[in-house]
């Protein structure tokens, strides 16, 4: 009786353990991939936030080029800041994986995008104005 008693404890200890163990599905390139998570350390919306805008960080798609004269006045700026106030609010407002390597990965891309949505203003004022570009610093103190 005793050893069916410790053996049922064994039993529901390790299935208690192992019940911490959620799964996370994503895409990658080609593949679907399942990977296990602990999830008493990490909730699925971090892992889900951190691998969409921490590791397939998104680019600043609005674009700050023009190559006619025709489709300058297309350029905006008005699109340019609140796409890089959107991006920049996700990663200062959303709950990623909290990590040293991901804090740092977090850091860098907001620096990232606040160093490229000022070339890219600088870029479209310049077409108006070039002097403009004289104001521009090539290199700032947060150069990563």
């Amino acid at each position: 009786m005793i050893k069916k008693l410790i053996l049922l404890t064994l039993i529901l200890y390790s299935m208690e353990s192992y019940s911490q163990y959620s799964d996370f599905t994503y895409w990658k390139e080609l593949c679907d991939c399942k990977a296990k998570f602990d999830s008493t350390k990490y909730s699925r919306e971090q892992l889900q936030n951190t691998f969409d805008y921490l590791w397939w960080s998104p680019n600043i798609d609005t674009d700050a080029t023009s190559w006619t004269i025709e489709k300058i006045k297309e350029l905006s700026l008005t699109d340019l800041e609140n796409e890089c106030t959107e991006r920049i609010n996700i990663l200062k407002s959303f709950e990623f994986v909290e990590d040293s390597f991901w804090t740092q990965q977090k850091e860098n891309l907001i620096i990232y995008y606040e160093s490229t949505c000022r070339l890219k203003k600088y870029t479209i004022l310049a077409y108006s104005n070039p002097e403009i570009l004289l104001q521009y610093d090539l290199v700032d103190d947060k150069c990563i």
